[in-house]
């Protein structure tokens, strides 16, 4: 028998969340069809702990008498995977854990890459393509994160705001939608694609958002505000972060906090919206463009992939 607690039941909704809603559901189901094969004599509880802490984790497993437990975190910034696993284990010695979402132990699935290959438009190529390059970046900021607001102070710092097309929480931003690249007149005038991600954190575990894979799939080169380890976990899935022509390889060794290793990367950043202005962006991309749509190509390949992997294929478990 299989338990579910927090696993969110969604009515069928329109645009975006139809796709949103319905990746999730269909990992929720795959893990489930896997487990009535692979466990069929035991209790099974499914829980999603996206919004509720290690603490609330435990005694919601206490409620069940279960011999295996699944743990899913696909949206939001992940739960910190090695804590909650050491508290799982400690708690409950003879229960079997499964542990299951972004950057997890057990089940590794990028939530919003499966979300942006299922939900983003189709675009022609020569429709995101630059008409000019006005900007030489373009960074959309959402919510007023602290790492999103000190990178918009150190570009005014450094007199550089009025090279590129910032917003913070602006009405620009808030007319883009998530599942798409926003006003493509501003989006065709940018080189440089500075990627604000949902948190920044210098722990194990992150959150690789649909807001990473915008650049990708609208052909632009990119630079993330957000741990270094971004890169490293995007060049283990096969995609070019252009480290020969951005030096995002000197942030690979964090530093001890969180405030030291965003003030680097916020001033690698900027150095490097610096020298982007020093050079003739056309001739840039025309050499970047085969590695471009390099990058483009094999989103939709792994995009395709997962899809498979996670919502179709028999999972073994």
């Amino acid at each position: 028998m299989i338990f579910k607690k927090n696993i969110p039941i969604w009515n069928p909704g329109t645009g975006p969340d139809i796709t949103y809603k319905t990746s999730y559901n269909k990992i929720i189901d795959n893990f489930e069809r896997s487990c009535l094969t692979q466990f069929l004599d035991n209790n099974t509880l499914f829980i999603d702990n996206t919004y509720i802490n290690g603490p609330q984790v435990l005694k919601e497993i206490e409620k069940y008498d279960v011999e295996i437990v699944l743990i899913f975190s696909l949206v939001d910034p992940p739960y910190t995977w090695h804590y909650l696993k050491q508290l799982c284990t400690e708690k409950f010695p003879k229960i079997k854990f499964i542990f299951i979402g972004n950057d997890a132990p057990d089940f590794d699935i990028p939530f919003g890459l499966m979300w942006a290959y299922q939900s983003f438009p189709t675009y022609n190529i020569q429709n995101i393509l630059p008409t000019n390059f006005n900007y030489v970046y373009l960074n959309y900021n959402g919510k007023k994160h602290e790492h999103r607001i000190k990178f918009v102070e150190m570009l005014v710092d450094n007199k550089i705001d009025k090279l590129g097309f910032y917003t913070l929480l602006s009405d620009e931003f808030v007319n883009q939608k998530h599942h798409d690249l926003g006003n493509l007149n501003i989006w065709n005038q940018h080189f440089l694609n500075i990627v604000s991600e949902t948190v920044y954190r210098i722990e194990p575990e992150l959150l690789i958002s649909e807001k990473t894979w915008k650049p990708i799939i609208g052909l632009r080169p990119f630079i993330i505000n957000g741990s270094p380890r971004y890169y490293t976990l995007l060049q283990e899935m096969g995609f070019d972060c252009f480290s020969d022509i951005f030096p995002v390889n000197e942030l690979s060794n964090n530093e001890s906090t969180v405030e030291t290793t965003m003030e680097k990367s916020h001033q690698l950043i900027c150095n490097v919206i610096k020298d982007l202005a020093t050079k003739n962006l056309q001739e840039l991309y025309t050499t970047l463009y085969p590695r471009l749509l390099k990058n483009r190509e094999h989103f939709f390949n792994h995009g395709e992939q997962l899809f498979k992997t996670f919502c179709e294929n028999k999972i073994l478990l």
